[in-house]
């Protein structure tokens, strides 16, 4: 189910950056929440199993742009641009449906909220990161890292 609300995550820090992306028209962002890039036009959305998305980080501080144009402002504490937390060793715990993921799996995006091993079970196969193992401490989450954007 598509996050509502921000929601804190449970992460493993390695070299971490904070990026602003400016963010798509009616767009809500939760912080918490997987972010994508649609490849048709560089904004950022909250990830979902949908065609031209590509994942790149985990919002850390949201934005709601539900009333506002395609990224009119362009700095970090304005609506229309959300704060994504990225970075190639970072490991976020992020629920997940199906079976367990192994270690090194490939995982898919469900919502903004949820990913998935089972590529079969989405319809775009919108990939999230690999697994870097079960979260010992949250019941069905996983820590996944998120590919560097390039």
């Amino acid at each position: 189910m598509p996050l509502t609300a921000p929601i804190q995550r449970e992460h493993r820090l390695g070299d971490l950056t904070l990026d602003p992306y400016p963010v798509r028209a009616g767009a809500v962002l939760y912080g918490g929440a997987l972010a994508a890039i649609a490849d048709a036009t560089g904004l950022a959305e909250p990830a979902a199993d949908a065609a031209g998305l590509r994942v790149v980080g985990l919002v850390y501080r949201g934005t709601d742009n539900s009333a506002g144009p395609d990224g009119a402002l362009q700095h970090l504490d304005s609506r229309g641009v959300a704060e994504l937390a990225i970075g190639p060793v970072i490991a976020w715990s992020i629920p997940f449906t199906g079976p367990a993921p192994a270690r090194s799996a490939a995982l898919y995006v469900v919502d903004d909220g949820l990913v998935t091993a089972d590529a079969a079970a989405t319809t775009h196969a919108v990939p999230a990161g690999v697994s870097a193992g079960l979260n010992p401490g949250r019941t069905n989450e996983v820590f996944v890292r998120i590919p560097f954007p390039s």
